[in-house]
C-alpha cells in the first residue's frame, strides 16, 4: 500500500470514528488546571474515561497532595489503579511525571506557571528533557494546543491494525499521517473515537466480527474471512 493509499483508508476510517462516536460537547477536562491535566494523561491512555476521572479524584481525595502520591509506594497506586479497571502499569508513568516535574521546580501545586497559553505549556513541558512524550501530547491536545494525537500504546495498536503502518512505527510517523488524514476535524475529537473504539470493539481481543470498520482493516479482515472460512468448512 503506497504513503497516498494508507493516507486514504485513514481518512476514511477517521471519519467514520468521528462520526459513530461523537465527542460530547463539553469534555471533562476543561476545568482541569496544568497538574490536573497532567496527572489525568499519564493515568490512562483514555483519558476521557470516566474510571480515569474517577482514579484521579480519588487520589486527590485519599491523598494529601499530589506530592504525596509521588512518594507512594509503586504498589500502592497500582491497587488504586486496579480498582478502577485501569492499566497498573501506568502508576509508574504518573510516578514519572510527577517525579519529572518536582525534580525542576521542587513543587506539585496547580500554579506550576502562570500563562496557561497552549504556546507557553508546550515551551513549558519541552523543558523538561525526559518528560513523556505520549503525556506531553495529551496535555496540549487538551489545550488545543497541537495538531498532533497521543501516539499512545492504544494508538499504535489501534493504527498497526488497521494496516496503515507497520508494527514498531515512529511516534513521528503516526502523527504525520493522522495530522494529513484528519484534516480540518479536531484532534482531540478523533483522538476521543479511537479511545471510544478502542473500549468497546478494537480491544487487546478484539471483537472484529461486530466492527463497522472490517472492511477498512487488514486485521479485522483476516481474523472474519478466516473464521468464516473454518465455519464453511464445518
Amino acid at each position: 500500500m503506497t504513503f497516498k493509499q494508507k493516507q486514504s483508508r485513514l481518512k476514511t476510517v477517521v471519519s467514520l470514528l468521528v462520526k459513530n462516536y461523537p465527542m460530547p460537547q463539553k469534555a471533562p477536562d476543561e476545568k482541569l488546571d496544568l497538574l490536573q491535566l497532567v496527572a489525568l494523561a499519564a493515568i490512562s491512555d483514555d483519558p476521557y474515561s470516566g474510571a480515569a476521572m474517577q482514579a484521579m479524584r480519588r487520589m486527590e481525595r485519599d491523598y494529601v497532595d499530589w506530592n504525596e502520591v509521588r512518594v507512594s509506594s509503586t504498589y500502592e497506586l497500582e491497587e488504586v489503579f486496579k480498582a478502577y479497571h485501569l492499566k497498573p502499569d501506568h502508576a509508574s508513568m504518573l510516578k514519572t511525571v510527577l517525579q519529572v516535574i518536582f525534580e525542576r521546580e521542587n513543587k506539585l501545586t496547580p500554579d506550576l506557571t502562570a500563562d496557561t497559553s497552549p504556546d507557553t505549556i508546550r515551551a513549558y513541558l519541552g523543558g523538561y528533557g525526559n518528560f513523556p512524550r505520549t503525556v506531553q501530547d495529551a496535555v496540549l491536545m487538551f489545550l488545543d494546543g497541537q495538531r498532533d494525537i497521543p501516539a499512545s500504546e492504544t494508538v499504535l495498536r489501534f493504527t498497526t491494525r488497521i494496516g496503515v503502518v507497520e508494527p514498531g512505527a515512529t511516534a513521528n510517523a503516526v502523527q504525520l499521517l493522522y495530522k494529513k488524514a484528519a484534516g480540518a476535524k479536531s484532534p482531540r475529537a478523533v483522538h476521543y473515537a479511537i479511545c471510544r473504539h478502542c473500549v468497546e470493539l478494537c480491544r487487546e481481543k478484539p471483537l472484529c466480527r461486530k466492527c463497522f470498520l472490517v472492511h477498512h482493516c487488514d486485521y479485522g479482515t483476516k481474523q472474519t474471512s478466516g473464521k468464516l472460512a473454518k465455519a464453511a468448512v464445518r
